[in-house]
């Protein structure tokens, strides 16, 4: 059973999601519409977005706090949108499908592994359907809930 947090988060982050579908749309995300909406609301803590292959390992562990964006292909096409946040030098990845890394970004799991960055995934609850396309929205619904409900609560989402 979930406690009352994580029933508050939850009905946050679908409020959220569907403000996000209002403004990024419902349907595949371009990065530049995920990076404008990031820069706006995070300013300086905002990383940007990537390909997994290209996540600014090196920021993970200079930055105290950063939020960011990250598509699981590595070859520039665009497959799927994860959100990452980085605090004191942990990375935090949010997968809306609630998959394995090693299932989802091998390339970028490897990185961390080689590089000994500490990563930690959410839990594997399954926030999106095979059917939607509104990855990139969910993930800016994430890291609102990051930000307002700190870490620990928003990796139960």
């Amino acid at each position: 059973m979930k406690s009352l947090d994580e029933r508050k988060i939850e009905k946050c982050f679908n409020a959220k999601v569907r403000e996000y579908q209002k403004l990024v749309g419902r349907a595949g995300t371009y990065g530049k519409d995920l990076d404008d909406v990031g820069k706006q609301i995070y300013k300086k803590e905002w990383s940007g977005i990537y390909s997994q292959n290209n996540l600014p390992l090196s920021k993970i562990k200079k930055n105290k706090r950063l939020y960011g964006i990250f598509n699981s292909d590595y070859q520039g096409m665009g497959v799927h949108w994860l959100s990452f946040y980085v605090r004191d030098n942990q990375l935090y990845i949010w997968d809306s499908f609630g998959r394995n890394i090693d299932d989802i970004v091998s390339v970028l799991h490897k990185q961390l592994k080689n590089q000994r960055i500490r990563f930690q995934m959410s839990d594997r609850d399954r926030n999106q359907k095979d059917i939607e396309e509104d990855c990139g929205a969910r993930c800016l619904a994430w890291l609102d809930c990051v930000k307002e409900y700190g870490i620990r609560l928003a990796m139960k989402i």
